[in-house]
C-alpha cells in the first residue's frame, strides 16, 4: 500500500486518474506505487501507461477533490 498525500502531485492524487484507490484523511490509498489507471485528460507520463507514483510534472494536474 501507498498513502500519497494530497501534497504530493502525483497521478495516484490527481482528479483525472482513473484508477483504483480511497480516499482516507487526506491520503489516497493506492494498493501500490505501479497500480495503473487510465488518464481522463489523454496523459501519459509514466513509461508504461499512467503509474499511481508518476505524472510528477503532468501538466493537466488537478486535485483529486476527495482529498
Amino acid at each position: 500500500m501507498i498513502y500519497p498525500t494530497k501534497s504530493s502531485k502525483c497521478c495516484g492524487t490527481c482528479a483525472h486518474w482513473c484508477g483504483a484507490r480511497q480516499a482516507k484523511m487526506g491520503q489516497a490509498v493506492i494498493a501500490s506505487a505501479d497500480t495503473r489507471g487510465k488518464c481522463a485528460k489523454g496523459k501519459n507520463n509514466a513509461a508504461n501507461g499512467n503509474q499511481a507514483n508518476s505524472g510528477f510534472g503532468c501538466s493537466a494536474y488537478t486535485l483529486w477533490s476527495a482529498l
